[in-house]
This record gives C-alpha cells, structure tokens and sequence, in this order.
C-alpha cells in the first residue's frame, strides 16, 4: 500500500508540471469547433460594417471599450475580414483565461514562510498534488463548460472574454504581491501591485463589468490575507481607476456624433437603458440570477436569446421564491467561512478548500453586479454574463467535491485526490465538454443557430428579425418578408423587422410596400442609420430626388463615416442620375453627395 501511495504521490508530482500544456491541448480540441464558425449576429455592426477596426488608430483612447474595439482592428491588421482568425484569437484568450484560473487557485493554497498566516509549515508533497489537482479540474470545468461559447464563438463578446482576461490577471497579481509582501525576503511586492493596477486600468477599458474588480480585490484579501494593512499602497491607485468607466461614458456622451460606431452603440443603450424601470430590472434579475446557476449545474436548452418573464413587482411568487434561494446560498457562504477561518488558522487545508468555496460564492453575486443589479439593460438574460462570474460557482463547487473527499479520506489526500478527480473529470469535464461540441456545433451556420433558438423561444420577435435578415442577405427576399411579418406580427414596433421588411420588399421591386415599411421604421425611431439609407435609396429608384438627398443628409449627421463608407461601396451609382436630375434644376441641389465625393 505505501509502495502505491508513492508512486501515485511521484506520479502527480511530475504529472502537475504538465497541467497547463494539458489545459490548453484539451482546450484546443474542444474548442476546435468554434474555430469553423463565421461572423454572426452584431458582428456585422461590431467588426464588418466598423470603420474603426481598419485602422489602429481608429477608435479614441477615451471611448468605453476601447481596448477590445482595438484587438478587432489588430485582427483586421494582421488578415482583414477572415473569421478564423477572429475565432482563434477568441479561443486563445478563453485558454489563456483558463490558465490564470489555474493559477490563482494554487496560488490561493500558497503558505508563506513567515507573516500574518498561520499554518506557514512548509507544505507536504502530499498536500501540494491534491491543491494542484484540484486547481486543475477547475479550470477545466471552466474551460470546457458550453455556456461559456456565448462569450468565446460569438465573435462580438470579445469584449466579455478578454475584460475577463485583465481580470483574473489583475487578480492573480495582486495575490503575487501580498504573497511576496508576506514572505521573508518582503520582494517584488511593488512589481506585482504596478502590473496590477496597469491589468485593471485595461479590464475597464474593455468591459464595464471590470468595475467590480477592486472590490474583488479587497475581498479577495479580506478572506485570504484577513486584513488590507500592508496592501494599502495599491488600494489608492485601484480605487482611483474607478472613475475610469464613468469617465469613459461622459466623454462619449458629450460627442455622440464624434465616433461613429461608439457613439451610435452608445445612444442606443442609453435609450434601452431608459426603458426599464430600475426596480423592474432588479425584481426580474432575482430570477434570472436563479437561472444563471441552474445553466451553470444543469446547461441544457442554451440559446441565445431567452423569453424570460419581467417581474413588475416585488411581490411575486417567482421574485420571492427567487429571492429566499438566493440569500440561502449567502448564507451558506456566511457558514462555509466561518467553519473555513476555524479549519485554516489550524493549519488544516481543508480549511483552504472552504475559504475558497466561500470566495467563489461571493464572487458570484460581486461579478454579476454590474450587469444583473439596478442598472437597467434591455436583454434581462444573455449567457456570456456568466462568463467570469462562473469562475466563482464553478470554484466552489470543485472545493466541495475536494473538501467532502477529504473528510471522508482523512489522513490520506492521495486517495481524496484521486476521488475527487474521478469525479470532477466523470461526471463534469466529459459531459460537458460534449455539451460543448454540440452547442459549437449550431454556431457553424447562423440559419441553424436562430433557427433553434426559435424551436425554443417561439414568440420572440428579434429572432424572427434575425433570421430575416439572414435570408435577405443570402436573397430569400419571400422568406425575409415571412419572417420579418411575423416578427412585426409579434412587436408592431420592431422598427428593425420594418426596416429589414421594407429592403426586401424593395429588392423585390415592390416600391410602394417599401417606402411605408422605411417610412413607419424611421417614424418609430428617426436616427435610425439604416432605414434613412435604404428610404434614400428607394427614393433615388422612384425618381423623388429631394427626398433621398434628405434622407443621405439625415443619415450624414448621424454618421459621417458610415454614410461616406455606404456611399462608395453601394449606393453612388443609383444616386448619381438622381444628382444630375437635381444638379440640372436647382445647381446647389446636390451639396451633400458633393461634400461626401470630396470627403473620399
């Protein structure tokens, strides 16, 4: 028995050394799929149709998002519009992002030789493999969970992938700094908090979910470290990089017609934003948070867009019922960290598995804040929010496999390691990691992807929309006007249906239909870019040249950029007889295709 404990114990030993190459080899052939797919959904507005991504320098500095909207244009830099390359870039930050998970939970069992810490006797080899394992497993159940393909093959949520990537870095190094402010030497703290703050600077340049990373940090340290006395030369500069989103935001809102695709992203959200009433949003996230652990547990019918009940009140049964669970798993934290500071001031590290379980939950609630509070967003649900809150579950969950293996095998973490590990891999990695397979399998062509989506959400409009508008670009003009008609069927002012419904139709040569679709689009919502375009260019077809030199102008004040980029790939040659017609009675007529002409 002792001859198998040490070859198992050697066996892990020289095994962990190989965890990340594992990691990411497995990775990559899960995810291989995601690889095949093309541009979907708001990739158009997000990467083909921006001006900003063709060149480095094409969106400010100041802008929200700025770095994500910069890794598009090094992508466009490199190869233009090739999705694959898109998609590698994306995988790549999700096994890079799965690294860093790995990281931060061996770091997290890191004893130091003298400081604050009780327990600082050297670890056994015994201990060092369980922590290593159990390290392992969890970033390979976050690897290879299939709600995370929302935020990894859905190009346009490179923004959700890569903030995370800052993220956990940002964390990870500051776990660096404290462990070496601990140590004896007291070294390289500075190093690690420097290269901290630059990692959080960058998370909030990308996302806006990177706002909750200080208060992260400051809990991290709180339940790990008990105490932020010798962290207090980073909470300065971390707090200070919080009016960094808030300032983002302002400066945008004050230009709205400054940067194209920024500032048109961002006056719609505001819009949808205000649509909301904040104590509607808030009841109806109870719920959805509910749910947001149940696809974590049980991740069956994934889809992109969810018909999910808004809650109006307070005193539903489904808020309420919401409500109670929701605060029994923060209770639950509460406990699991008590018994945990008991178990790890005796050095016990079972007592480590708690403290991170107890993180993992908090974290849960702390990372889901920004998107699933108070603050108002049009979509209730979407799967890609998940993304870097799972870390937190997804963390406490493996902790409870290990922590209930070891009490069941005290004294003998060789076998709690290989239980827990059969466990993880039988009944998580594998089954989800086929989950994953087949859910990449629908993001290889966007007709099947909607087209399932519908199967399990049937009376959303949007998707009908959606899926118009795939036809319509693959010139299934009958099959456009039938879904985009029920689409309206379903939401008389789905001012997009009636703009994808009025292009078909004027694809279709049925001019009359058009314009009142154009017409009702743009009565709806009158900066839409889109609709004034097509309405200018219906309106060139009919011989009414005023109304489409109004139109072009309406859409140039919107969008300068957009409408020069519009002008010159598709629509100068219908203008261009429309201009002589107006040039020939009224010389002035045509100062705004002029302005663009001299623009290119």
């Amino acid at each position: 028995m002792l001859a198998h404990t040490i070859y198992y114990t050697s066996f892990v030993n020289r095994l962990s050394k190989f965890f990340p190459l594992l990691i990411v080899l497995l990775g990559f052939w899960l995810w291989a799929g995601a690889l095949e797919a093309g541009f979907a959904l708001d990739d158009r507005t997000y990467i083909l149709d921006n001006l900003a991504v063709r060149t480095l320098s094409g969106t400010p500095l100041s802008a929200p998002r700025f770095i994500g909207y910069l890794s598009f244009a090094l992508n466009y830099t490199v190869g233009g519009f090739v999705a694959f390359d898109y998609h590698l870039l994306n995988v790549v930050i999700h096994l890079a992002n799965s690294l860093l998970v790995f990281y931060i939970l061996k770091a997290s069992f890191a004893r130091p030789q003298s400081g604050e810490l009780s327990g600082t006797e050297p670890q056994s080899t015994d201990k060092k493999s369980l922590q290593a394992t159990f390290a392992f497993v969890t970033a390979l159940i976050f690897m290879a969970h299939p709600v995370q393909t929302q935020a990894v093959t859905y190009l346009s949520q490179r923004f959700t992938s890569l903030a995370a990537l800052f993220y956990l870095a940002a964390l990870l190094l500051f776990i660096k700094g404290r462990i070496s402010d601990m140590s004896e030497e007291r070294k390289g703290g500075t190093f690690y908090y420097f290269f901290c703050v630059v990692s959080t600077l960058l998370a909030m340049k990308t996302k806006e979910i990177a706002f909750t990373l200080p208060f992260a940090i400051l809990l991290y340290d709180m339940i790990f470290f008990r105490g932020i006395r010798r962290s207090m030369r980073v909470y300065l500069p971390l707090g200070l990089t919080l009016i960094t989103i808030p300032a983002s935001f302002l400066v945008v809102s004050q230009n709205l017609g400054g940067i194209d695709l920024v500032s048109e992203v961002t006056r719609t959200k505001l819009v949808e934003a205000g649509n909301i009433p904040r104590t509607t949003y808030l009841f109806t996230e109870l719920s959805v948070i509910v749910e947001y652990i149940r696809l974590l547990f049980y991740p069956s019918n994934l889809r992109f867009y969810y018909d999910f009940p808004v809650s109006e009140t307070f005193f539903n049964v489904r808020t309420l019922l919401s409500l109670s669970f929701l605060l029994g798993v923060l209770s639950a934290g509460v406990l699991i960290l008590k018994r945990a500071l008991r178990s790890h001031s005796d050095g016990q590290c079972a007592g480590t598995f708690g403290l991170v379980a107890a993180f993992g939950i908090f974290f849960f609630f702390l990372a889901l804040s920004v998107e699933s509070s108070v603050v108002p967003i049009k979509d209730v649900i979407f799967e890609h929010r998940l993304y870097l809150p799972g870390f937190g579950l997804i963390a406490a969950f493996t902790s409870g496999i290990f922590y209930l293996s070891i009490t069941v095998f005290r004294g003998s973490e060789q076998k709690a390691s290989v239980v827990a590990l059969c466990l993880c891999i039988s009944f998580a990695v594998v089954p989800l990691g086929a989950a994953l397979k087949a859910r990449n399998s629908t993001w290889k062509d966007p007709l099947v992807f909607i087209s399932d989506n519908i199967e399990k959400s049937p009376d959303l409009a949007h998707l009908y929309y959606i899926r118009g508008m795939i036809f319509l670009e693959r010139g299934g003009l009958k099959e456009s006007i039938a879904d985009n008609t029920r689409a309206l069927e379903l939401d008389p002012r789905h001012f997009l249906a009636l703009n994808n419904r009025g292009t078909a139709y004027l694809l279709s040569g049925l001019n009359k239909k058009g314009l009142e679709d154009l017409t009702r689009a743009l009565q709806i919502y009158p900066g839409h870019f889109d609709s004034l375009i097509n309405r200018a260019l219906l309106h060139a077809r009919m011989g009414l040249a005023d109304s489409a030199l109004i139109d072009l102008e309406r859409a140039y004040g919107l969008a300068p950029g957009k409408t020069r980029q519009t002008y010159d790939e598709w629509i100068s040659v219908e203008l261009a007889p429309v201009c002589d017609k107006a040039r020939a009675g009224r010389p002035k007529g045509c100062t705004i295709i002029e302005r663009i002409e001299q623009d290119l």
